[in-house]
């Protein structure tokens, strides 16, 4: 006896299945019932009508590749799902896993797009770029949000400071009047090595990854410029910026590192509730982060990114 989908005789052969995610939304579904269902993208949530035997030869290949995808020793067995997920899915179909982040993260709502390439450097701790460290920005807020701490941090995106022109002293300046008491975090790429700036109450902080003393002086113009200007506009003519390298603040412990440095910093000044990070990291040291602190945060930020999948 046949059963039903949608009023369409399901015949000998086929079988009921639900489509939740799809690689290529345009791809035409095997049996498709006319002027509504056609498409996969149309298909989602639906239940539609493949034959069993493609069904099963399809699943029974991807399950086959999935699991003769081998780690290396970096990756962490916990994630083995992300593992395989980027070495099958995104690396054959070019596709991403999308991050959304909400207006209250980073002022503007935006999608984080991870590519294959991006979510393989987090697993074996390679050089990681914007888009991680944006996630982990992302992930961050949703513990400020969970301890209600809204009204004390504020996070720039990294992908709106990449040049430093009007749009820049904009963006800062229309941050900054959402609550100059806040404590502004914004990493920033220079020359291919990333660094944190911290703005709090007219004040700028730099904390720099590297060990040797750096200078950043188109970066620190921007900035006093753009807090100079928000000051003018609050009636604080005199106030000029300050700009404070801490160079206490812990390095690098090697050559790529400086990605996942920026991220620790940011949880260790959200998880310093007395603020004495400030006179901590003012004497200058050497002292660099340890695999198993950068670890922390990269961790955080995989099984953030892995809720995704």
């Amino acid at each position: 006896m046949c059963t039903l989908v949608h009023g369409v005789p399901l015949e000998p052969g086929y079988a009921r299945v639900q489509v939740d995610v799809t690689i290529k939304e345009d791809a035409l579904v095997p049996v498709p019932i006319a002027g509504k269902i056609e498409t996969f993208c149309q298909a989602k949530k639906k239940e539609v009508k493949p034959r069993k035997t493609k069904i099963v030869n399809a699943y029974q290949k991807l399950s086959a590749e999935m699991k003769s995808v081998k780690p290396t020793d970096n990756v962490p067995r916990r994630f083995m799902l992300l593992y395989r997920h980027a070495m099958v899915i995104l690396k054959e179909s070019g596709d991403s896993i999308q991050i959304p982040c909400g207006a209250e993260v980073f002022g503007v709502e935006k999608v984080i797009f991870l590519l294959h390439e991006n979510v393989m450097a987090l697993l074996e701790f390679k050089m990681i770029g914007q888009g991680i460290i944006s996630t982990y920005m992302a992930y961050l807020y949703t513990e400020v949000r969970k301890r209600k701490r809204s009204d004390m941090y504020a996070f720039v995106d990294p992908a709106a400071t990449f040049k430093l022109n009007d749009d820049f002293e904009a963006y800062i300046i229309e941050g900054m009047n959402t609550g100059d008491s806040r404590i502004f975090l914004m990493p920033h790429n220079e020359n291919y090595h990333w660094i944190l700036i911290m703005i709090w109450e007219s004040e700028i902080f730099i904390l720099n990854p590297l060990a040797h003393p750096t200078n950043f002086l188109k970066l620190e113009a921007a900035l006093t410029q753009a807090v100079r200007s928000y000051n003018a506009q609050k009636g604080l003519v005199n106030k000029n910026p300050k700009i404070k390298n801490l160079s206490g603040s812990p390095k690098q412990p090697g050559e790529y590192e400086c990605g996942y440095v920026v991220m620790r910093y940011m949880k260790d000044i959200f998880e310093d509730k007395e603020m004495k990070f400030i006179t901590k990291w003012a004497t200058k040291t050497r002292k660099c982060y340890t695999k198993e602190e950068l670890d922390e945060v990269r961790f955080e930020t995989l099984q953030y990114v892995q809720e995704f999948v």
